[in-house]
């Protein structure tokens, strides 16, 4: 059996990952539980050997990569909450890319690399995201440490002749948000009882993906040959649709059967706010003869009836 190493693998999709794959890989998680120990009880069955490392101190990725010698690494270990990345420019720098080099400079040509980047990266654009095409120029701290980690995986790539493999990933939802984004804001709000929630900007646009499409689509990238990929060795991992917040929230009243108002906070709203963001799936579809296949109002039901549970744990 193939091993595989996971970083960040308590993280919200880190989770959702390890527990989708370690029925078909010996599965080994990375994490320095920065988000809490208890996540690892999060973690499915005991079907993985887990590793409790900080990948910003060079020495310590160096022994664990030899100590494992994984057949494939997912990094997804990233600071990735914008307001903490504004805020803590350093410590998102040193996660974000410091960590991703040291990786690099462990790989082996015969070690399978998969950088999780960041819609984050692309020029504000109303126009669908397309990875060889779209202008590329980010607008915050973490747009711009997942670019500068992208550079750094092209460089070793050809520098050293790696196997690598970019994916940028689009707004994740679904159960075991470990950041406080708008979505689990929204449902914390209504457990609490509250009737008019306090929100930013609800018209801007996202590309939202259920986070079990997206273990499912790191699972394919892993059986496939990344030399395969159409142009560049970068691609999106998005759902093709958008949805605004306001029409969530039609969904969200749906779905928990609540009547509530909108409040908006000036506190609330981004500095910059691209209005649109929306990824093209063309390249997607193409190399894995597969697309994401969930449902938004599957997510957000199942998110409604988890959180209560998933937040009593944490």
């Amino acid at each position: 059996m193939k091993k595989i190493l996971i970083t960040g693998g308590c993280g919200f999709v880190g989770i959702e990952l390890v527990n989708t794959i370690q029925e078909q890989y010996e599965v080994h998680v990375v994490d320095n539980l920065l988000c809490g120990s208890h996540r690892l009880s999060k973690l499915n069955t005991a079907k993985f050997t887990f590793h409790n490392i900080d990948l910003r101190n060079k020495d310590n990725t160096e022994r664990l990569i030899r100590k494992v010698s994984p057949d494939i690494i997912i990094h997804l270990a990233a600071i990735h909450f914008i307001p903490q990345c504004e805020n803590e420019p350093d410590l998102a720098c040193a996660t974000n890319i410091l960590a991703t080099v040291n990786i690099l400079k462990c790989l082996k040509k015969e070690i399978k690399f998969i950088f999780t980047s960041s819609a984050a990266v692309y020029s504000p654009s109303e126009k669908k995201l397309i990875e060889d095409s779209s202008q590329i120029s980010p607008v915050d701290v973490y747009g711009y440490t997942k670019l500068h980690g992208e550079h750094y995986v092209n460089l070793y790539s050809k520098r050293y002749q790696l196997d690598t493999c970019i994916v940028r990933l689009f707004n994740v939802i679904g159960p075991g948000e470990t950041n406080p984004h708008i979505l689990p804001e929204i449902f914390s709000q209504l457990k609490k009882g509250k009737k008019k929630l306090n929100l930013g900007n609800i018209e801007s646009k996202r590309d939202f993906i259920d986070v079990r499409d997206v273990a499912a689509g790191f699972l394919k990238l892993c059986n496939k040959n990344f030399n395969e990929i159409p142009q560049s060795r970068v691609i999106n991992l998005g759902s093709g649709l958008t949805y605004s917040m306001r029409e969530l929230l039609e969904y969200v009243k749906e779905i928990c059967g609540i009547d509530f108002d909108i409040e908006k906070d000036p506190n609330k709203f981004r500095k910059v706010d691209n209005p649109v963001i929306l990824a093209s799936v063309s390249k997607l579809e193409e190399y894995l003869k597969w697309k994401p296949s969930i449902d938004i109002k599957n997510t957000l039901q199942l998110t409604w009836e988890e959180d209560e549970v998933l937040r009593s744990i944490d």
